[in-house]
């Protein structure tokens, strides 16, 4: 007879065990699919190394910038500021 009382208590068990599963596997595929594309987002970010290559590229560009406008100014007569100091 407890036989048979464990299986009648089991059953639900199984059952409500079961259908909670099937219930919360689409939010598990959701979130799994969203933490997947927090993945290739992170990724996709560049490193440290190229966005200080990055950095220096930019410095180097603006160093050139520089370099070239004080030509134009010279090319014109500009003159100097006087320094403060």
């Amino acid at each position: 007879m407890d036989a048979a009382a464990a299986l009648v208590n089991a059953i639900p068990l199984l059952v409500v065990t079961v259908l909670g599963g099937w219930l919360l596997k689409d939010r598990f595929d959701r979130l799994e699919s969203r933490i997947e594309a927090l993945d290739v987002k992170i990724e996709a970010r560049p490193t440290r190394d190229e966005m200080n290559a990055r950095f220096e590229r930019v410095e180097s560009e603006v160093a050139a910038l520089r370099s070239d406008l004080t030509l134009v100014a010279l090319a014109v007569g500009a003159q100097t500021r006087p320094q403060t100091g």
